[in-house]
């Protein structure tokens, strides 16, 4: 009896699985549309069935390869499959599913997007390789799908595709190059621990030495061949450069871009020259961004401009209208580095042309992209301008993407929106004062890390994570407690465990500036000179890899080491840190020059100001000719910060040079000094009123009523 229950038990589970593996087939035919699946299709189907989920490959590429629509004997899924058995880094699986749509020929349509995604969920993979088969044996066409993460080369998780790869009897050496190298090209968002970043770095190293060699070689001469490849070897170097503090890959990717132009002829190939000026685009905009260059930010706009005559607006609203957003976001960085409003205006003008195509019914999820970038661009306008209306319009914008971006069907876009949200919030807090907001912005970034899991998206996880941390540090600054300001420091340094210095060399070195900072206000805050301390070693450590010739504008941040120092030193009562303080400082002038950045500018002659008051407090010898300086550097800052444009940031500049010229009629200056004390107080108490800001009203009426008891002392 019970030999019988057993075998009736196997004989239920056999069952089970057949029934199991007629029920997926059958869902596979019916989301196909068709019945005529090829024997080994349907074979490869049911060796797809597994009763556990697939754990993903940390130390490894995950890429799902889909059977190839229009392959009748697999043969030409198994040559590109082949393609990347060579390579130990890589694990690769095959799907039984084909991801294609009727009707599509070479385009790629959103339903298809969505069951790519719903393949690399499934596997837990990195890259979707699905595509179709032109001719038998000859030709195929391939369409890359990234995972998790932002894909690198569309600005987005857009696929891009290999254009028609001519297949030889071993599907040539070149072709196989160009293909790794496309595949390691996407994927690398994904290139988050010590053993992705070999494989990446080593593997597409080689392969773009291949693809170099190659094309400096005879045998390449079809006009079409070559573009092709030039624009694989333009991708890889793209993606060696994003990751490397120097920028001669970068630079060798812009090259071989404008390689791939002058071998495709304009009239007959239209769109793959518009793929490769949107990528040479990407690359000038990054390009131009690391080295400052405002010549090379100017390229990216042309190279956009130029995709976008290539994409009719009619004919392809959906490229045009993806081409238009990448145009606003390089006149966002243009406008950004120049604080150019004009250009800023511009973007946000690209971006509302880029919605006019975009159907919110149609296509939601492309609808919300640009929606973000939109909110990314009115941001930035509003940032920069200091008008609070533009960063409510930002918010207003980042919320109307939320609408169309459900947690649960586009979780990745969802927190992506969270964290711009927190963004413009945060923003708008430091701006208005509103603690309300600034924990509205905490609220969005800890909504978004819900999604932006440090195992499943490190890199997603990290630029959440920093915008928390400096959000807190707002938050803690503001409201004066202690205990967020320490959270602000957790969180940055958490940071540090996924962007090491080896690796990300430039990341680490955000991250640590950000550690400094937190550490800086919490020192501030509780009067701890052992957090002032850790924050200037922060800071020298940061410089250790900003070198001025590579990044002079981050290099430029000696104003924060200064800020540090003068901090420090003012605590310490140590005159030999304050003059580094301001030596520091004035380093940093040499680099954020008034003409580029006049905010930031007259934000260091504020703090300049600062450190030479405090100097001259410690130093009775020479601390008249202190005071003087301080009080230059104080009007220097404020021909720049006007009542209208930075009312707090003016109230504050005045108000410390009301206390410089006070200090100065104290030793002996004279009356003078003591009236133009007066009309700096008076001037800042017009924005440090009483309702609005007693603490600061308070600072300042109390200069004030000393200078004037002073002066009746002279009347007398």
């Amino acid at each position: 009896m019970k030999r019988f229950v057993s075998m009736f038990m196997r004989m239920k589970t056999l069952g089970i699985i057949v029934l199991t593996a007629i029920v997926t087939l059958t869902a596979t035919w019916m989301a196909e549309l068709r019945f005529d699946l090829p024997p080994q299709q349907v074979l490869l189907a049911l060796g797809n069935l597994r009763l556990h989920e697939p754990q993903r490959a940390e130390d490894r590429f995950r890429i799902v390869l889909c059977w190839l629509e229009d392959d009748k004997t697999g043969d030409d899924t198994r040559t590109v499959e082949q393609t990347f058995a060579s390579i130990e880094g890589i694990e690769m699986v095959r799907s039984a599913q084909s991801i294609a749509a009727f009707g599509a020929a070479d385009e790629w349509l959103p339903s298809m997007q969505e069951r790519a995604h719903a393949v690399l969920e499934e596997w837990k993979a990195d890259l979707v390789i699905a595509g179709r088969v032109k001719k038998p044996g000859e030709a195929l066409s391939l369409w890359m799908v990234p995972g998790l993460g932002e894909g690198t080369l569309d600005r987005g998780d857009r696929p891009y595709r290999l254009e028609d790869v001519t297949l030889g009897e071993d599907f040539q050496v070149d072709l196989q190059t160009q293909l790794v190298a496309m595949a390691l090209a996407a994927v690398i968002p994904l290139a988050y621990n010590e053993e992705r970043s070999r494989v990446l770095q080593e593997e597409l190293g080689e392969s773009t030495e291949k693809l170099a060699r190659l094309l400096n070689g005879d045998t390449i001469k079809k006009p079409r061949h070559r573009m092709t490849l030039q624009r694989a070897l333009g991708d890889g170097l793209h993606t060696l450069g994003e990751r490397e503090l120097d920028t001669a890959n970068l630079e060798k990717a812009v090259a071989a871009y404008r390689a791939a132009l002058e071998a495709g002829n304009q009239e007959s190939m239209p769109e793959e020259r518009a793929r490769v000026q949107n990528n040479l685009g990407n690359t000038l905009l990054g390009l131009g961004q690391r080295k400052n260059s405002t010549k090379l930010l100017k390229q990216a706009v042309v190279a956009y401009r130029a995709a976008l005559k290539e994409f009719p607006r009619e004919r392809a609203p959906l490229k045009w209208a993806i081409a238009q957003t990448n145009l606003g976001v390089a006149l966002w960085a243009l406008g950004r580095q120049g604080k150019d409003s004009d250009l800023l205006k511009q973007a946000v003008a690209a971006h509302r042309a880029a919605l006019a195509r975009v159907s919110r019914e149609q296509d939601a999820l492309e609808w919300a992209t640009v929606q973000t970038n939109l909110g990314n661009a009115l941001w930035a306008l509003g940032y920069g301008t200091k008008d609070s209306d533009f960063l409510k319009q930002a918010a207003a914008a980042h919320r109307a993407a939320l609408e169309e971006l459900p947690r649960e069907r586009a979780p990745l876009k969802w927190a992506t929106a969270q964290n711009d949200l927190g963004i413009a919030l945060s923003d708008l807090g430091k701006q208005e004062r509103d603690i309300e907001r600034l924990k509205a912005a905490v609220a969005a970034y800890r909504a978004a890390l819900e999604v932006r899991i440090r195992e499943r998206t490190p890199l997603d996880w990290a630029i959440t994570q920093t915008n928390l941390g400096k959000s807190l540090s707002a938050l803690g600054y503001w409201t004066e407690d202690v205990d967020v300001l320490k959270q602000a420091v957790a969180t940055h340094r958490a940071v540090l465990e996924v962007r090491n210095r080896e690796q990300v060399p430039l990341d680490w070195a955000t991250t640590q500036t950000n550690v400094g900072n937190a550490l800086l206000a919490l020192g501030k805050g509780s009067g701890g000179l052992k957090y002032l301390e850790q924050a200037v070693a922060a800071y020298r450590a940061v410089l250790e890899v900003y070198k001025r010739e590579q990044v002079p504008l981050d290099w430029a941040i000696q104003t924060n080491l200064g800020d540090a120092l003068w901090a420090l030193g003012y605590g310490k009562k140590d005159p030999d840190l304050l003059k580094q303080a301001v030596v520091a400082h004035q380093a940093a002038l040499k680099e954020l020059l008034r003409e580029q950045a006049p905010l930031d500018w007259a934000s260091i002659q504020t703090k300049l100001g600062n450190t030479l008051k405090a100097l001259a407090e410690q130093d009775t010898d020479t601390g008249t000719r202190f005071l003087k300086q301080a009080v230059a550097a104080y009007r220097a800052a404020l021909e720049v910060r006007t009542r209208e444009r930075e009312p707090h940031d003016w109230s504050t500049t005045q108000n410390n040079l009301g206390g410089a010229l006070l200090a100065l009629g104290q030793r002996g200056g004279g009356q003078k000094y003591l009236e133009q004390a007066v009309a700096a107080y008076r001037a800042a108490l017009k924005v440090r009123t009483r309702d609005q800001t007693p603490f600061h009203w308070k600072t300042t009426q109390t200069g004030l009523d000393r200078v004037l008891i002073l002066l009746r002392e002279y009347h007398r």
